[in-house]
């Protein structure tokens, strides 16, 4: 873990997420993602913000999950709504508040159909983003000829100035420049410094220069559509 975390500080991103889908956090132990949580905290030591991953099938499963990363040193926490059964929204809904309210820390929603098999809408997203120590939202990019439509709506559901970042590389540029907030990036854990420049000619409003680099990385996205992004990373 220490070898994956010190290119990324030495890059400058802007946060390290810990212990997400890529980080196969759903298949480890309460013990070893502690452990994890306390690696990537000591590593990283002050030099970028940590996110912490902790989706649980349990709400109090996912509150002690909270409380652990809040120990280890995490500003943050990214919690995707897991479950064996589709939650109704009455249940989500439940779930994100007890973990808001319990957990001690910062809350980044994850709306991540893909692994979930919840869909938020646009409301649920701006119900949501009102919860108490709700403080973000990570959703899925949507291709990228309905990216300026869906980011649009994303923000008129959601408070003004509620931050809403995309994860799904392949379609996450023309995201960021129809006015998402972030990349919640798969590609930057291996490659944090064309991700960061990338992000930097958005932010900079070179939206030619951000679409050229990332058709470079075409080969990427093609092997992340083919066979996951976890899967290809992971080898």
């Amino acid at each position: 873990m220490r070898r994956l975390l010190e290119p990324l500080t030495a890059a400058g991103v802007d946060w390290i997420g810990l212990l997400g889908s890529t980080g196969t956090s759903a298949y480890l132990s309460r013990d070893e993602r502690r452990r994890a949580d306390e690696i990537a905290a000591e590593t990283v030591s002050g030099r970028a913000p940590l996110r912490v991953s902790i989706g649980a099938l349990r709400t109090d499963k996912a509150i002690r999950l909270a409380r652990d990363a809040q120990a280890a040193g995490a500003a943050e926490r990214l919690l995707a709504a897991v479950s064996y059964t589709p939650l109704t929204e009455a249940e989500l809904v439940g779930h994100l508040e007890a973990v808001a309210g319990e957990g001690g820390l910062p809350l980044v929603i994850f709306d991540d159909p893909n692994a979930t098999d919840v869909q938020f809408s646009p409301e649920l997203t701006g119900r949501i983003a009102r919860l108490p120590g709700v403080v973000a939202a990570r959703c899925r990019a949507p291709e990228q000829a309905a990216a300026g439509a869906r980011v649009s709506v994303l923000r008129m559901a959601a408070p003004a100035g509620f931050p809403i970042g995309f994860s799904g590389d392949w379609n996450a540029t023309e995201a960021l420049i129809a006015r998402g907030a972030a990349w919640f990036s798969v590609a930057a854990s291996l490659f944090p410094q064309i991700s960061r420049v990338i992000v930097r000619a958005v932010e900079a409003g070179d939206a030619d220069r951000a679409r050229a680099l990332n058709a470079t990385l075409e080969p990427l996205w093609r092997l992340f559509k083919a066979h996951s992004s976890l899967r290809v990373v992971e080898r």
